[in-house]
């Protein structure tokens, strides 16, 4: 019911902002957070996870390795710190890219309010994922395999047949 709220308060305030593939504010700080809290199980946000949770991997050792189960989500933030929209209309979800100091790796996220979106990230104009599968989803949100962080990367989308869309490279 929380995440449901959460998504429905997202998709009004995407639904307020400006049409097109400029970046839309998708959340609030607080709702962000409780996202990030439904995401990981119950944990807390990213940001205030203890620093002592040893990451698994680094660089090219995350590659295609879920950010979830590796403590790389533990020190990871929104890299441009807003959704980029997919699917017709901004309204029908975003894709973000995700960062993980700790880890040094990337990974996309994406939400839509049409079923689970495709999800990957792309470096150097190759795409990163198995048709676009994503690696995990929790109810309509779901995050893509990581990839090396070092190599600028974008993170993108898409909702069933409409025109991906992704973000700039960071």
């Amino acid at each position: 019911m929380k995440l449901h709220f959460l998504f429905t308060t997202s998709l009004l305030l995407s639904t307020l902002a400006a049409c097109g593939s400029a970046p839309v504010e998708t959340e609030t700080r607080e709702q962000q957070s409780a996202l990030d809290e439904a995401l990981s199980g119950g944990a807390a946000a990213p940001a205030e996870v203890a620093a002592s949770a040893t990451p698994y991997c680094n660089g090219a050792t995350c590659n295609g390795k879920n950010p979830q189960g590796t403590n790389c989500q533990n020190s990871a933030y929104r890299v441009f710190g807003v959704g980029y929209p997919i699917g017709p209309s901004p309204e029908w979800g975003a894709v973000e890219l995700w960062y993980s100091p700790a880890c040094n790796a990337n990974w996309a996220r994406a939400y839509s309010m049409f079923g689970k979106p495709s999800v990957w990230v792309k470096q150097n104009g190759t795409k990163y994922a198995a048709n676009g599968t994503p690696i995990q989803c929790y109810g309509d949100t779901c995050w893509s395999a990581m990839r090396n962080g070092t190599p600028l990367t974008s993170a993108c989308g898409q909702i069933n047949v409409y025109a991906a869309n992704c973000t700039p490279a960071g």
